[in-house]
């Protein structure tokens, strides 16, 4: 616990990307949800004897400084494209799956060009809500998401929340490589799974 405690309050010492002056900076939250639910896993899997007790604070505002432009706010297909390199093969494909959730303006791509999710959405896929077609297309199915506080799937947040996505070209054959890479042939099995070749869940 004096080593979360330690990291907290290091993470709450960087300043927000949005504001250097903001008391929130919109990190910290983020971070140790992700600490929580691997501690939780590690936990399922018999790694450690029990998760440990992670306080996590409640989301707060971090406002813009007067010097911001809403082109900041938009994510550039490069910028994409270098974090999915970035991330391990395992992980990485959750960066297309996620990636901008905000405006394309300047992007000049259309809104298709990746699939938007959430995060509890993306880890709440599995191999069946991939449906392929004979001309090559895909189209995703979100059904369910993963919830963060206690690992179980859960029902989106809202019925609209359930949907069905064509999956852009861009993507079609790197997440063909993925399931073939790191997913389990289950139905069941996560497409972003825990482990490595992680089965099926349940």
């Amino acid at each position: 616990m004096n080593r979360t405690r330690a990291m907290t309050q290091r993470l709450d010492r960087i300043p927000a990307p949005l504001n250097p002056k903001s008391k929130f900076n919109g990190i910290t939250r983020p971070v140790l949800i992700v600490l929580m639910m691997i501690s939780r896993q590690a936990a399922r899997d018999g790694i450690i004897p029990a998760a440990p007790s992670v306080s996590i604070p409640r989301q707060e505002s971090v406002r813009h400084d007067s010097d911001h432009s809403e082109g900041e706010d938009v994510v550039a297909p490069r910028q994409v494209e270098a974090l999915y390199r970035a991330v391990p093969g395992q992980w990485a494909i959750m960066v297309p799956l996620a990636a901008c959730r905000l405006p394309l303006v300047a992007c000049r791509l259309p809104l298709v060009a990746w699939c938007q999710l959430r995060r509890g959405e993306c880890l709440g896929l599995q191999r069946r809500d991939i449906e392929r077609h004979d001309d090559g297309s895909a189209t995703l199915h979100v059904r369910r998401q993963l919830n963060a506080n206690t690992g179980d799937y859960t029902d989106t947040r809202s019925d609209a929340g359930k949907r069905s996505l064509t999956i852009p070209k861009l993507m079609t054959a790197r997440l063909k490589q993925h399931l073939a890479d790191n997913v389990t042939a289950e139905a069941k099995a996560p497409v972003v799974p825990a482990s490595v070749r992680a089965g099926d869940r349940g």
